[in-house]
């Protein structure tokens, strides 16, 4: 199990190796919809990476500047 503690500092555990999307999708499937990247301990990460550790977790969404402007 990995704990991941939310922006508003809810922790929850979830199965190791969980995406990012997942957790979007089980929290609001329009969350997951709007949220192109999520930030583990602010390293921005593509939502379908496997999340194997402890972390603090915020998605990144469109309209975000981390999210960039180049697809490449």
């Amino acid at each position: 199990m990995v704990t991941l503690t939310f922006p508003d500092g809810a922790r929850r555990e979830f199965q190791n190796g969980i995406s990012g999307l997942d957790i979007a999708k089980g929290i609001s499937p329009s969350l997951a919809k709007r949220t192109v990247a999520m930030a583990l301990d602010g390293e921005v990460m593509d939502l379908a990476d496997p999340i194997n550790r402890d972390a603090k977790i915020e998605f990144v969404s469109r309209d975000d500047p981390r999210a960039g402007t180049d697809p490449a």
